[in-house]
């Protein structure tokens, strides 16, 4: 707003000042006083979105949280490399089922761009949180993963495909006198990962008729992307199947399951071996 003084004018100057608006009147500040609400509304308006654009991209540049169990925290995003796929699809999580054996169990949500259901069942095969690293006695140590074993681990195999050196791995490494290098159990635990995954994968295209009817369906496989890249070495396998809402049989009374609710699983699972 300007700020008007009492100038003495002579004729000589007064050419000079004669472009100076008038002092404004009660109008102009009923005026003024509107724009300046307006502004403040706008401004308002323009530092509410900017907050919110600028959390959003501090998520989506965060690292992942991943739990020591192999949780992941509600509607953390996960991004999975499809195979097939030109692009990563992100996936967001639902729920973790805990706790995991194997492989990592996820209920989770893909991103609205895309041809799947608005839950499906994640699988992902990291031998990180296998439960063999923490056997059921005391008679055998725990063998917690690191990075650099399985970097280690991880370098030795690139070696291998590219054929520089032989395969010379076999479990029987890892029971000689001494204590085996911590790499040796990191390339044996992801072996008997990729075995779980490549026997479930290759479980599913056999059973390709059943699928949707006695099985839930198959509706790829991938990788999960870790975020960030370097915290590991490798990519973990996964699945995405199915998800089929319901009651755990262990959670169920069995006297309230029905001959016709199991034969029909019984003739499916008689027909595995055919």
């Amino acid at each position: 707003m300007r700020v008007s003084c009492l100038i003495f004018l002579s004729p000589r100057n007064a050419s000079k000042f004669a472009s100076i608006p008038p002092f404004p009147s009660p109008t102009h500040f009923r005026s003024a006083g509107r724009t300046r609400r307006s502004c403040e509304y706008v401004g308002r308006a323009i530092i509410r979105t900017t907050v919110r654009h600028t959390s959003s991209l501090i998520t989506a540049m965060s690292p992942v949280v991943q739990a020591d169990d192999g949780s992941f925290p509600t509607d953390c995003p996960l991004s999975v490399r499809l195979d097939g796929a030109t692009d990563p699809t992100t996936f967001h999580v639902i729920r973790s089922f805990l706790p995991f054996t194997k492989a990592q169990v996820y209920l989770v949500r893909p991103e609205p761009n895309t041809v799947l259901p608005s839950q499906v069942i994640l699988k992902v095969y990291d031998p990180r949180f296998l439960d063999d690293r923490y056997p059921a006695t005391d008679r055998v140590p725990n063998r917690p993963w690191t990075l650099h074993a399985e970097s280690v681990a991880a370098e030795k195999r690139a070696q291998v495909a590219s054929g520089k050196v032989d395969d010379d791995f076999h479990i029987d490494l890892l029971y000689d006198e001494e204590e085996a290098d911590p790499s040796l159990w990191e390339e044996h635990f992801f072996r008997l990962m990729m075995e779980c995954f490549e026997s479930e994968l290759e479980a599913y295209k056999r059973l390709k008729d059943m699928q949707g009817l006695t099985i839930p369906k198959l509706y790829g496989a991938g990788k999960l992307i870790p975020k960030p890249l370097d915290s590991r070495a490798i990519e973990p396998p996964a699945v995405l199947i199915e998800y089929i809402p319901g009651v755990s049989l262990s959670d169920i009374d069995p006297t309230l399951v029905l001959p016709e609710l199991y034969k029909p699983l019984i003739a499916a699972v008689t027909t595995f071996s055919k």
